[in-house]
């Protein structure tokens, strides 16, 4: 996003699949395109793309989870990058019925784990109720999580504020 033409920004837009990355020079930023569990079906077609993760390494390494359910996916991810800064995982809009392709709240602080992830930011929630739950269940379910395990460290955003981690 480098150049102006006509007062509109020119987008560079990049295809790369799962294992790939892309490399931004001179700065070297680069980001990955990682697998991730999900279905596309909102349509007539089932399946006609794919849903991605993607870490970003930079200063700091961050892993974009995507809208993605709990699977091997996550320990492989982990192994890969042994360092991840900071984990944005979903958390909400989870029901028994969708468990493949959302995480249950049982199973964040595994994924928090297999990936090691120094912290971790917690969305999909919050916002609106899609599924049975309380809008903010998700929250306090990864609160008391992280007050078991002392190894989870959890931060939250305020909308309109910055989030340092």
């Amino acid at each position: 996003m480098d150049e102006t033409e006509n007062d509109y920004m020119c987008i560079h837009f990049y295809s790369i699949g799962f294992y790939r990355y892309y490399r931004s020079e001179p700065s070297g930023f680069r980001i990955t395109c990682l697998t991730a569990r999900h279905f596309s079906g909102r349509f007539l077609r089932q399946n006609p793309s794919l849903w991605a993760s993607f870490m970003l390494e930079g200063r700091s390494t961050v892993y974009i989870g995507g809208d993605s359910g709990y699977g091997a996916h996550f320990s492989e991810i982990g192994k890969r990058f042994p360092h991840i800064d900071l984990a944005i995982l979903e958390n909400g809009q989870y029901n028994e019925d969708w468990r493949y392709i959302h995480t249950m709240p049982e199973q964040l602080p595994a994924e928090i784990h297999e990936l090691d992830a120094a912290k971790v930011l917690p969305v999909h929630n919050s916002k609106f109720s899609l599924s049975r739950h309380a809008w903010d269940e998700p929250v306090h379910r990864i609160e008391q999580a992280a007050t078991k395990d002392s190894s989870l460290h959890v931060i939250h955003g305020i909308i309109g504020s910055p989030i340092i981690y």
